[in-house]
């Protein structure tokens, strides 16, 4: 059986060292909205969720969306 073995990852994967003391929210209130009393998960599940919120407005409405910095940006071009 063949398996990938390239570079891969997760979500997840991102927020390993995530510094998780600067959230200063409780972990009722993450609880209460998230389900899981997880302050990594949470940050883990907004992000996922902004990406996916930025992707379909470049895609649907054909926007530049660019990245703190100034150096880099992300838009959709036909191949």
């Amino acid at each position: 059986m063949n398996f990938a073995l390239g570079c891969a990852f997760n979500v997840n994967d991102l927020f390993i060292n995530f510094p998780i003391k600067k959230i200063k929210t409780h972990f009722i209130k993450i609880n209460k909205i998230f389900g899981q009393p997880n302050k990594r998960i949470m940050a883990a599940r907004i992000f996922k969720a902004s990406v996916a919120l930025i992707l379909k407005d470049i895609i649907e409405n054909n926007t530049v969306f660019k990245l703190p910095g100034g150096k880099s940006e992300i838009k959709v071009a036909k191949i």
